[in-house]
């Protein structure tokens, strides 16, 4: 039951807010409420740090010949952290909303709330059942929320695509399973066979853009800054969970190397994209997926502890470069805080990750230095982008919106070293990645200072290319011909002429029948 109590609490809450907006209630009061439930569900995460073997069967499902898993939720090493992330992310969300007056919204709010919920039933599922049915409801959701703020038929059909991608890759799970059963194994969450594991990637690689690359969906809808990161984030989680789990099983060698090397290359593509994306908003999704391909390539050479380095870092370190939507020298001390976080320096948050680039030696593995320098600089460069500021507000908005963002490094650097549960593969710390990013970092910038930018020719080409828009005009094409060609013998068949077109039909397949014998 202790399970609920976060999720009860944040679906409850909207219906209040929903209720109270039919009153007409002040303003502060739905602030109040979405503030104390983020509140109390982040601090309900934080009590099942103790009760890592928590568990609850949501309901029964019957004839069990048929039905040998039932919807459940469960806490343990590997769903925790990514729990806590996702609650911290909607109370940060919470408190610095009220910093940005123009998306002070309580219905912003409300479908927050509702959105987190979804998310921790997605990071807590028990068993696939429950996975797949938190996914689905996570997508139509998403689908319903995007489709508004799409103007364009180009915008409607790449929601179409991303959604139809989702889908697929739900569809490579449910395969996975398939394929487990008729090896005669079980596909459990605690023993992912690594048989069927290379499907299990091609599920999440297609949920998140990586494998294969794909960006279908990388413009950002005009979406408030807190519910799209909300929307991203929560989306995120529900698959890196799974890609942590999968990580202990590892992937075949016969794909290893390929999955790499996808993976690898969506991580130099998208860490340029997002260095010189406008903004932060506009980097949102090129983040995401660079940040992802770091997760996979550590899921591909059995490291557990990598891929949860890596997606802790996607969560919080990202959330916090989204949320900053002001830029005063205070709140610079807490962007340093997430830029350290993701170096991978010893003590650090992101400690874990450096593992990606330990023994045994695969050279495409340093291959991802350069991606993880450019993402730093990326951070940087929006981070000391010129915005507004939080003068002329009251003082207690003053206090809470730096404290909203100080929970997400503070958060990122207390679950990721004191607080991290036990994982399969040990922590090992490295310091030379670390210190090979920095000074990485410090020669892309200066070469970024003699050397001219990067043509946009290219960027423009390379999207063209990854987000498989020359496949999607192919299709149409072929679709386009087949119904022409179709087109042909209905039209015989529905003229004046079709009696005859169908007796000489009839004829010629008589004549053939009689050639080859059949029926005789």
């Amino acid at each position: 039951m202790l399970l609920l109590i976060p999720i009860i609490i944040l679906l409850l809450v909207p219906v209040i807010m929903l209720a109270l907006g039919r009153l007409q209630r002040p303003f502060r009061y739905f602030w109040l409420l979405a503030a104390g439930a983020a509140f109390l569900a982040w601090l309900s995460v934080w009590v099942l740090r103790i009760r890592l073997d928590a568990a609850f069967q949501l309901s029964q499902w019957r004839p069990l010949e048929l039905f040998d898993q039932s919807p459940a939720l469960a806490v343990d090493a590997f769903s925790w952290p990514f729990a806590i992330a996702l609650s911290t992310i909607t109370l940060a969300i919470i408190l610095t909303d009220i910093g940005r007056a123009e998306e002070a919204d309580w219905y912003s709010w409300a479908s927050s709330l509702a959105l987190a919920a979804l998310g921790l039933v997605a990071i807590l599922s028990a068993n696939l059942i429950t996975l797949v049915l938190a996914w689905t409801i996570i997508d139509v959701l998403e689908f319903l929320v995007l489709l508004p703020y799409l103007t364009s038929d180009q915008d409607r059909r790449n929601l179409v695509i991303h959604s139809f991608t989702n889908l697929l890759g739900t569809m490579f799970l449910l395969w996975a399973s398939v394929s487990a059963q008729s090896l005669g194994l079980s596909f459990q969450f605690a023993f992912i066979p690594a048989s069927v594991s290379v499907y299990v990637l091609l599920a999440l690689g297609l949920r998140m853009g990586v494998l294969p690359l794909n960006v279908f969906f990388l413009q950002e809808p005009q979406l408030r800054r807190g519910l799209g990161t909300l929307l991203r984030m929560v989306s995120a989680s529900a698959s890196l969970v799974l890609l942590t789990r999968v990580a202990v099983a590892g992937v075949s060698s016969n794909w290893q190397w390929l999955l790499m090397l996808l993976a690898l290359v969506a991580a130099w593509y998208a860490s340029f994209a997002w260095l010189r994306a406008n903004n932060e908003l506009e980097g949102r999704p090129y983040w995401i997926l660079g940040i992802a391909s770091f997760a996979f390539a550590a899921a591909m050479r059995t490291q557990p502890g990598a891929v949860m380095a890596w997606g802790l870092a996607l969560l919080l370190v990202g959330s916090l470069a989204f949320l900053a939507s002001t830029r005063e020298w205070r709140l610079a001390l807490v962007g340093g805080l997430g830029l350290v976080g993701i170096t991978t320096l010893p003590f650090t948050a992101a400690q874990n990750g450096a593992v990606l680039f330990a023994s045994p030696f695969n050279v495409l593995s340093l291959g991802f230095l350069v991606p993880q320098a450019v993402l730093l600089l990326g951070f940087v460069r929006h981070g000391l982008r010129q915005s507004n500021t939080l003068e002329g507000v009251e003082r207690w908005v003053r206090i809470l919106y730096p404290i909203g963002l100080l929970l997400l490094p503070i958060t990122h650097w207390a679950v990721s070293t004191v607080l991290l549960p036990e994982l399969p593969s040990p922590a090992t710390r490295l310091w030379w990645p670390g210190v090979a990013v920095l000074l990485l970092g410090g020669g892309l910038y200066g070469l970024s200072r003699v050397l001219p930018p990067i043509p946009v020719a290219l960027f423009d080409a390379l999207q063209y290319v990854f987000s498989f828009e020359w496949l999607f005009r192919l299709a149409n094409a072929i679709f386009q011909l087949v119904s022409r060609l179709y087109a042909i013998p209905v039209m015989l068949f529905e003229g004046e002429a079709g009696l005859l077109w169908t007796l000489l039909f009839l004829a010629l397949l008589f004549t053939l029948f009689t050639q080859l014998g059949i029926g005789a």
